[in-house]
């Protein structure tokens, strides 16, 4: 991900959560997780349906919010 950044093309929208994408997904989150996690920040806790890969990653890395699968 980092490689992208050196992209003059490329306009970060929100770039306070550059960081944050950057490191999860450095981490092990695909490239899509790792963007959508980052925009959870202002949340308590988040819910995903992919207790496979992400929900479990998510929790297996701490990141916060955390995310759980709904029952």
């Amino acid at each position: 991900m980092a490689h992208f950044l050196e992209y003059f093309e490329l306009t970060i929208i929100n770039q306070d959560n550059q960081l944050q994408k950057q490191q999860a997904f450095e981490w092990g989150l695909d490239f899509a997780d790792a963007l959508h996690h980052a925009s959870y920040k202002v949340c308590a806790d988040a819910a995903s349906f992919d207790d496979k890969k992400f929900a479990r990653r998510a929790t297996r890395m701490g990141l916060n919010p955390v995310v759980v699968v709904p029952q």
